[in-house]
């Protein structure tokens, strides 16, 4: 007979939990209290979370500015509305330091499971695994890992009292405590795939992410990823069957499992050594046979095994779907956060500043071939925060521009990520080499036309990892062979950039730390680390400057 169970799976939700856009302040089909609505809840679902649910929306920005004025943690009660049962934490839960974890997690009516992580404090309530019982009676063992670059990414000082180790190594820690105790084993990491899903081909040979390594080293049914914002809908994955859900909460994954047992024949007795009461009891069933078949994902086998048990797991399948989300909340919450919402919206519109001019919307191949004004403008920031040669800037991946009156809501959307900026010293060469990363952003067709290239674009779109300098008069001629492309490379005053020559260039801390095919930068020595998030520089800035004129910062051409 079979036993069927749901998973509801969301990640990277990045604290969308109203339904709105907060770049035009309308009302968009998104947010974890949609979702909420959308999901039926039974005894034999499970809801889960993959992380990063603490960054990326202004009103969470405005909450950790104002958290003594609210007597609840906004995403806390968005998850606990969502009945989530599991989660584990994403890079970016670690952006706001230890106490901020604290406070999230023990809001959560929910589970931590991160198996990586140790607090070494001792005042979060984090799990390596839990067991999970069904209504049906099945066993679902759960446990979740992190990426470790959080400790290449992250701040000493969000560090001093947690440990985050090895991913695989807590992964395969877990299956081991896990195998034997349940019916099917999952595995939520907060990373995503180091290889093509279709191919197979490597993709990186960091290991931020090693989604396809966990799934060959370790034996989980069911491995739910994250990080990469990729829409997986659902495929096997070395005996594994994995899943992503794109980011920020317009889509979640709905998976169903069915799980073969054979039904149980007169006489069968089945023994169980020790009581099972809850999560990290240990048990084992007598004679347990697990056949897999998954093929496409799918149980293949037709009948029971020569050997197996009548009520033994002999086959699992698989059906899994990316929900959009619907445009319905239920109430209480709704209007519980409803204040923190309205006092986030008056703030977002709150006038910064006026340009003397309308900057247009910039699309991602304008760019490509002739630079940026609103990363000018970020780049400028930069440069009058430190004593600095050069700065650079990578811009989100949806296309910007400002109006004449500029508002902080236009710079958060403009400039979306919680970053802080680092002055990292570097050669003449480390720039050039930095460069030709940057360089491999376009491609010419077969008619010599130049278009974003796919090593950006593919498997994750990813402009934000296309530097634009100031500081600096550069070229790239794109018919060259990569590695070979920059052709010019000097000062605005006409200077050469000589390779033995050291400079100062200030960058965010996500781009200091080499991430993103540029760790030419990360091994160079930081000089100076900033506090300030950019956005606030930017805000202040722009505060600063009654009728702000777009800075003349950089000369910049592309050949082809």
């Amino acid at each position: 007979m079979k036993k069927n169970f749901d998973i509801f799976y969301t990640s990277d939700t990045h604290g969308k939990i109203f339904p709105v856009d907060y770049a035009t302040g309308q009302e968009k089909k998104c947010g974890l209290l949609n979702i909420a609505s959308d999901i039926g809840k039974t005894g034999n679902t499970l809801v889960i979370d993959g992380g990063d649910s603490l960054q990326g929306t202004p009103m969470l920005e405005y909450y950790l500015e104002h958290k003594d004025s609210f007597p609840y943690h906004p995403v806390a009660e968005a998850f606990n509305d969502l009945q989530l049962d599991y989660y584990t934490l994403g890079n970016h839960d670690f952006n706001f330091g230890y106490d901020a974890i604290r406070d999230y997690v023990r809001a959560m009516k929910a589970d931590c499971l991160c198996a990586n992580v140790v607090d070494l404090r001792g005042e979060i309530p984090i799990h390596r695994t839990a067991i999970h019982r069904l209504d049906n009676g099945l066993r679902i063992g759960l446990t979740g890992v992190v990426t470790d670059f959080v400790n290449v990414w992250e701040s000493e000082e969000h560090l001093k009292e947690l440990a985050v180790t090895d991913p695989l190594e807590a992964a395969m820690d877990a299956y081991n405590e896990l195998a034997g105790q349940c019916d099917i084993t999952v595995c939520i990491y907060h990373g995503g795939y180091e290889e093509d899903l279709a191919t197979g081909k490597k993709l990186s040979d960091t290991r931020e992410n090693i989604a396809c390594e966990i799934a060959r080293m370790c034996d989980f049914d069911i491995l739910l990823t994250g990080h990469q914002h990729m829409a997986v809908e659902g495929t096997s994955l070395y005996g594994a069957y994995t899943v992503q859900p794109p980011a920020n909460a317009e889509k979640y994954i709905h998976l169903k499992v069915a799980v073969e047992v054979a039904d149980p024949e007169p006489g069968d007795n089945f023994e169980y050594f020790g009581q099972y009461s809850g999560r990290n009891t240990k048990w084992e069933r007598q004679n347990r046979t697990k056949g897999r078949g998954m093929e496409s994902g799918g149980f293949t086998g037709d009948s029971l095994e020569d050997g197996m048990h009548s009520g033994e797991v002999y086959g699992i399948s698989f059906d899994s779907k990316l929900e959009p989300v619907g445009g319905r909340h239920r109430d209480r919450v709704f209007r519980k956060l409803l204040p923190l919402e309205q006092k986030t919206e008056h703030w977002l519109d709150e006038p910064v500043g006026e340009l003397r001019e309308p900057v247009l919307s910039e699309s991602k191949l304008e760019i490509g071939l002739h630079g940026s004004k609103v990363a000018a403008l970020f780049n400028q920031v930069q440069l009058e925060s430190v004593t600095a040669d050069f700065s650079c800037v990578g811009l989100g991946n949806q296309e910007i521009g400002f109006g004449k009156t500029v508002s902080i809501r236009d710079i958060y959307a403009a400039y979306t990520f919680a970053n802080t900026s680092e002055v990292k010293e570097i050669t003449g060469a480390v720039l050039k080499e930095a460069l030709e990363q940057c360089a491999r952003y376009l491609e010419l067709d077969a008619e010599g036309r130049p278009y974003i290239s796919d090593y950006f674009m593919k498997p994750k779109i990813e402009h934000y990892n296309y530097d634009l300098y100031a500081g600096l008069d550069y070229a790239f001629d794109i018919r060259k062979p990569v590695g070979e492309r920059v052709v010019r490379l000097r000062k605005l005053d006409g200077t050469e950039i000589l390779p033995e020559e050291s400079y100062r260039l200030v960058t965010s801390n996500y781009r200091a730390t080499g991430t993103g095919g540029y760790e030419m930068i990360g091994q160079c020595p930081t000089v100076y680390t900033g506090a300030d998030n950019v956005q606030d520089l930017i805000v202040d800035y722009i505060r600063k400057h009654k009728e702000l004129e777009i800075p003349d910062n950089y000369r910049f051409e592309v050949i082809y």
